[in-house]
């Protein structure tokens, strides 16, 4: 019978550091085979965000066979990493499984002054299809050609439905790519799940892309950076929040963009400082993208595990 995994802690900057740093001894994909994947699920699916939250979590370890062995292991017929162990600033890994394909951007990387770089590029820029983004989510897109790659590799294994996701700074890229694929004439079905992403574009952005308005948005409590950029510079969020409380339960929200708009939009998860016994790196451990992958697996338990109202 399955339990609870215990949620990260920190209590120094070294330990909040490890937490951002690639994961290697992480037991990634536990129990995924009672937890399967729903390719057409049409609806917000706890399952689906936990699969693609540890997959987000795997994009950050910069070693393609490590990689490949843990997707394979989890069912993955075919693995294509893009950009890993190269000199581009963004890198993406696809996969294919039985009925769906996953398209995962990796996020800022705490140690690559290029992503944070990019991460501050708060330009907003025109979208060919309307509205404007972040200039240097849009930049970094295209950084070594990652956009290119990773839809020559989704077309190559198959144009199953894909689901974009990505942690952080991926979660953007994730939006990002998937309304580029939708307007092109690849056929491909996408959806999107971003993992404490950030604001991403303006209004008219948010409001002209159908792949960015079918988005699915996952916020862990007090995240701190998904409140950022900040809306008086003229940014919204893109899909429907979905945020894991403290006590692991999901709760959805307005598409955020309509909400953020009326002045009822939640921006950061929670406003209120963490109590003294939860610590002052709080904000930024429930940003770590273990604190995801765990409290979602938490939130999937079977039923048997935690209760008829558990799962």
């Amino acid at each position: 019978m399955s339990s609870p995994r215990p949620v990260p802690v920190a209590r120094n900057v070294a330990e909040l550091f490890r937490l951002f740093l690639p994961q290697r001894d992480y037991a990634y994909f536990v129990e995924h085979d009672r937890r399967p994947f729903a390719p057409d699920a049409d609806r917000f699916d706890a399952r689906n965000a936990w699969w693609l939250a540890e997959i987000s979590m795997l994009a950050y370890v910069d070693d393609p066979e490590f990689v490949e062995a843990q997707l394979k292991r989890a069912g993955a017929r075919e693995v294509a990493c893009v950009g890993f162990s190269s000199k581009a600033a963004t890198a993406a890994l696809i996969a294919a499984f039985d009925g769906w394909n996953a398209v995962v951007f990796r996020g800022t990387e705490v140690y690559d002054p290029r992503d944070w770089a990019l991460d501050a590029d708060v330009r907003l820029v025109d979208w060919p299809t309307g509205g404007r983004v972040h200039g240097g989510f849009a930049r970094a897109l295209d950084d070594g050609g990652a956009y290119a790659a990773a839809v020559q590799a989704l077309l190559r294994i198959g144009r199953r439905p894909a689901w974009f996701a990505g942690h952080s700074l991926g979660g953007a890229l994730s939006v990002l790519a998937s309304a580029r694929l939708a307007a092109s004439t690849a056929g491909v079905a996408a959806r999107v799940v971003g993992v404490g992403a950030p604001r991403i574009g303006d209004r008219d952005f948010a409001r002209s892309l159908p792949a960015c308005r079918e988005a699915w948005r996952v916020v862990n409590d007090r995240d701190l950076m998904t409140g950022f950029p900040p809306r008086p510079l003229g940014f919204v969020h893109c899909g429907r929040l979905h945020l894991l409380g403290p006590d692991g339960g999901i709760v959805a929200r307005p598409a955020d963009d309509e909400a953020e708009l009326s002045e009822e939009g939640p921006g950061a998860a929670r406003s209120d400082l963490p109590s003294p016994e939860e610590g002052v790196f709080s904000p930024m451990v429930d940003h770590a993208p273990s604190t995801y992958a765990v409290k979602l697996w938490n939130v999937t338990l079977p039923v048997e595990a935690v209760g008829a109202d558990g799962g």
